[in-house]
């Protein structure tokens, strides 16, 4: 007797219509006897490559959208085929997002914050609605903090930048104080001035030598003539 041959299924990509990927499982292995069902395990662990499932919504603007789950086969997910774990290939579609997989409860979040879906509708289509409500609640959490972030940095690319004043001419500040060196003198002292000016107006050279001293010549003074006393 010529053994039944296996369903499409397991060479190909598994689109289905049911409540997830671990009841389409379920209900494909079941077609098989409980002898054969660890044998099918293995051959669908080895074979397929994916489930794709949805559930039609209906659109806050009227008509119907798809909230779609998607699986990828990947090493974990074959682990889990082959040792009967079914219960934990939601959690390991969850975090699959490298692998490009979404659960179900992650497309009811994008279609409600989208505003696509209505709150309450998407939280009764959830495979658990306490479960959906709190990681929808955490998602509103992080698109309004994603939000002021973007409205902070767009603030603060629209304010124009504050005008600076040019230096002074000549790098120096324009400020002068005038001292007298005595009651009715007319010599002042220029303080901030220019490096290299004198406060008369006079130019000096700061690496200039200074000058030598002059020595002072004093000239012997004369003596008184002695004359000659008689004898």
């Amino acid at each position: 007797m010529k053994s039944k041959p296996l369903p499409a299924l397991l060479t190909c990509l598994l689109v289905c219509y049911s409540a997830g990927e671990v009841r389409a499982i379920d209900e494909d292995l079941g077609r098989f006897s409980i002898a054969k069902q660890q044998q099918i395990r293995s051959i669908l662990a080895g074979t397929l490559r994916g489930i794709v499932s949805q559930r039609l919504l209906p659109r806050a603007e009227g008509g119907r959208v798809p909230a779609v789950e998607v699986m990828v086969t990947n090493a974990r997910i074959q682990d889990l085929i082959r040792e009967n774990r079914p219960d934990e290939i939601t959690d390991a579609i969850a975090a699959g997002e490298f692998f490009q997989m979404q659960s179900f409860a992650q497309s009811l979040i994008d279609l409600v914050i989208s505003g696509e879906v209505d709150r309450e509708i998407a939280a009764n289509a959830a495979t658990s609605r306490h479960d959906f409500l709190v990681a929808l609640e955490q998602a509103e959490k992080d698109q309004a903090a994603i939000t002021r972030e973007e409205a902070a940095l767009h603030n603060g690319s629209d304010a124009k930048p504050k005008a600076v004043p040019p230096p002074a001419s000549g790098g120096a500040t324009a400020v002068r104080k005038t001292a007298t060196s005595s009651p009715g003198a007319g010599s002042g002292i220029s303080l901030g001035s220019s490096p290299g000016t004198s406060p008369a107006g006079t130019s000096t050279d700061a690496t200039k030598a200074p000058p030598k001293p002059v020595k002072a010549v004093v000239e012997p003074k004369p003596q008184p003539a002695v004359e000659d006393s008689p004898h």
